[in-house]
């Protein structure tokens, strides 16, 4: 069995990437949003949150995809 660890280092290193670039980008906005009262600041901070959440399941994915077959699940179809 593959550990864990081998499958995240196969994983789309974009997505990933990305996913942590939007979760800080998020942080600072929900900051400025806080300091500032803004709710357009706080809506694209919200906006950030979502598209950090959106890369994080596109970097499991590719995670997944990178799994071997099993008798249960033979074919990657």
């Amino acid at each position: 069995m593959e550990s864990i660890w081998k499958w995240i280092k196969k994983g789309n290193t974009s997505s990933a990437t990305a996913a942590v670039g939007n979760a800080g980008l998020a942080l600072v906005k929900g900051a400025a949003a806080l300091i500032s009262g803004s709710g357009a600041m706080f809506a694209s901070a919200m906006h950030s949150v979502a598209d950090a959440v959106n890369q994080g399941f596109v970097f499991v994915g590719s995670v997944l995809a990178e799994k071997k077959p099993t008798p249960r699940f033979p074919t990657r179809e």
